[in-house]
């Protein structure tokens, strides 16, 4: 039910779902834009390639408490931007 812009999707809850996006990944490794693309793509073939053995996948568990790793879309983070964009031009997150 839509109701003053926001969501009722749980009113037992005090609080208001105000906009949504499509699914994300939740945990990600990642590289800064100062690092050479190939670099990039070296230490994440090196991780992919590690999770593929069974003492890698032990490693990165114990490491990263993760039973799997996959490489995600170049656009996959695409819905949050454009949520925290949305939130910025209504002087929201100013400090993100």
């Amino acid at each position: 039910m839509k109701r003053a812009g926001f969501l009722h999707v749980a009113p037992q809850h005090a609080f208001r779902v105000l906009e949504w996006s499509q699914p994300i990944p939740n945990d990600m490794i990642v590289g800064h834009g100062l690092i050479e693309k190939a670099e990039h793509r070296e230490f994440a073939n090196a991780i992919l390639t590690l999770a593929e053995l069974d003492n890698g996948k032990r490693l990165l568990y114990r490491a990263f408490h993760a039973e799997r790793f996959q490489t995600t879309p170049r656009n996959a983070l695409k819905p949050l931007e454009m949520l925290l964009q949305t939130a910025r031009s209504h002087g929201l997150f100013s400090h993100l």
